[in-house]
């Protein structure tokens, strides 16, 4: 590992475990039957508040940008999770969440299955024109709809609860491998702009599985791009605490962590802040040299595993 990647190792080891002073997380733990895992806690001081439900507790967290743009963080259960809370009482909740926060954005950076494994509870219709109740509230498969960017589907959905219809974006980008980063930064970099763009200023909806890995990730980067803004001599340190201080445990791995760097060095050059040649390609290179050697030992250590496993 070279010079600059050794250090932002360091720093992020020495952060990993990064706790906001007077945190509180007992809405998450009365609430068990709720939540996917237990090791991954939901802030008292930032959840989302379900209204007018029997249960007002959804793993979700308001993170909320140094301009005032606002982002829930979800978590999504798996299909066969949560006897005490059935599936379409969970998805019921995701919606109805999305609807009360007046979100027109979804952000879904997981698939609903990666390697094999179910990683999320599909809570969409995926065929065109087709329609699914969740609970009480019914959504339509309006259209899929070109992005621009052949890894980034994009589809209408019309949402109805209550007498109220609207129209939801869905974004969803299943490229990104679970506790590690991409080896570009431009679909995130491309997905953010997309997604605030439809917005309408209003909070966008992201989740993966767990709700902190790869959508900590994600919103970090806008984070620290709006915090550049205003405190141009912020570090990412200081952005990591101060999105974990709202969304506990983002950036889950040093892999994500390095990739905000990334994707923010990306987003500069991109609007001409930074020259595309030089220090930001030579880290970039450094970055997908270093994933590609710890791919290659994950895979082969994945292999291994597999392999003791089948002897048993």
């Amino acid at each position: 590992m070279r010079t600059k990647l050794k250090i932002l190792s360091r720093e992020f080891l020495k952060n990993k475990r990064y706790m906001p002073e007077g945190a509180t997380t007992e809405t998450f733990r009365n609430n068990e039957f709720r939540n996917r895992y237990t090791d991954v806690v939901c802030l008292d001081s930032t959840r989302v508040v379900l209204k007018h439900r029997d249960n007002d507790y959804i793993h979700a967290n308001w993170v909320t940008l140094p301009n005032g743009f606002k982002y829930i963080c979800a978590q999504k259960y798996l299909c066969n999770e949560s006897f005490l809370a059935p599936m379409n009482e969970t998805n019921e909740d995701f919606w109805i969440m999305t609807l009360q926060e007046k979100c027109s954005v979804i952000v879904m950076l997981c698939d609903i299955t990666e390697v094999g494994e179910p990683k999320c509870a599909q809570y969409w219709p995926d065929r065109e024109d087709q329609r699914e109740f969740y609970g009480q509230v019914s959504v339509r498969n309006v259209g899929i709809i070109p992005s621009g960017n052949d890894e980034i589907k994009y589809t209408q959905l019309e949402v109805e609860y209550n007498d109220h219809r609207t129209i939801v974006h869905h974004y969803r980008w299943s490229e990104w491998p679970d506790h590690l980063a991409p080896q570009l930064p431009n679909p995130v970099v491309e997905l953010l702009k997309m997604a605030k763009a439809r917005s309408n200023n209003k909070p966008v909806v992201v989740h993966c599985s767990a709700g902190i890995g790869r959508t900590g990730t994600f919103v970090s980067v806008d984070y620290a791009n709006e915090k550049l803004r205003v405190a141009p001599d912020t570090t990412m340190l200081h952005v990591l605490k101060e999105v974990r201080s709202q969304r506990l445990m983002s950036v889950q791995s040093f892999l994500q962590y390095t990739y905000v760097h990334v994707c923010l060095l990306e987003y500069l050059a991109q609007i001409n802040i930074i020259p595309r040649r030089g220090r930001y390609e030579a880290y970039l290179h450094e970055y997908r040299e270093y994933l590609n050697v710890y791919g290659a030992r994950m895979k082969k250590k994945r292999a291994e595993d597999e392999q003791n496993s089948s002897y048993k």
